[in-house]
């Protein structure tokens, strides 16, 4: 959930907020007008799906003011989160800095034994900055785990692996 709060008080005129994509290149607009100084806008049904990400929107507000056109007035953004649900699909977003192939995951509690299986690794290559997307059930009843990605690094060929601490709020 996305919270914007305004440090003025907003209840005489009609607050506009825009928020907009800010790199070069995506593109995103939404609007919305409001009266109150604290607005809950819940933009992860939007956001979610399309893999938009909240540092990747800006917001401004303003209100009409007689006599001048705008008065931007100063906001705060923050994201409140909730407890993910037991059996919910979380999506790591990694992008490697060089050629890998042969990824595959596995997620575990922290400090636990005996570790699970790896997935099958995906034969496809993954270029350097090339997104790839991760996508597993936390352990059941688990609050923090651990999400473990190997991989084939090209042209040598080499195995790694790379841990995650991954912390449920």
């Amino acid at each position: 959930m996305l919270e914007l709060a305004t440090a003025l008080p907003t209840n005489k005129a009609v607050l506009h907020i825009v928020g907009t994509g800010i790199s070069s290149g995506f593109y995103y607009r939404m609007e919305a007008d409001t009266r109150a100084a604290r607005l809950k806008l819940p933009l992860s049904a939007v956001m979610n799906p399309v893999h938009i990400q909240p540092a990747q929107v800006g917001f401004l507000g303003w209100h009409d003011e007689e006599g001048q056109r705008k008065a931007y007035v100063p906001l705060s953004c923050s994201i409140s989160s909730r407890p993910v649900p037991i059996g919910t699909s979380i999506v790591a977003v990694v992008r490697p800095r060089g050629d890998v192939s042969n990824v595959c995951w596995r997620t575990y509690p922290t400090n636990s034994a005996p570790l699970p299986s790896f997935g099958d690794p995906s034969p496809q290559i993954v270029s350097a900055g090339q997104r790839k997307d991760i996508t597993f059930a936390p352990p059941a009843h688990a609050t923090q785990f651990t999400l473990e990605i190997s991989y084939v690094s090209l042209p040598d060929r080499a195995s790694h692996s790379s841990l995650f601490d991954i912390q449920l709020q």
